[in-house]
């Protein structure tokens, strides 16, 4: 599957959008995470399954958006 990761498309075979953190090399727990626009709840990061074509922007909580590690 494709997606679009801080504006850079990515191949992934994550599912779910706390296992792309964690392959890119984010800490789950330290971020702010953008699916299609709208901010992910925290709790939800684990369970949330990411579908071809998602933009998913991850940011520090001071609103910068992060480079990829």
């Amino acid at each position: 599957m494709r997606v679009v990761l801080n504006g850079q498309r990515l191949a992934t075979s994550a599912p779910t959008v706390r296992s792309l953190l964690q392959a890119v090399g984010f800490d789950p727990r330290t971020v702010l995470v953008l699916v299609q626009g709208e901010i992910l709840p925290q709790a939800e990061v684990a369970g949330t399954v990411l579908a071809d074509g998602d933009a998913v922007e991850v940011v520090g909580f001071d609103g910068q958006c992060l480079a990829l590690p």
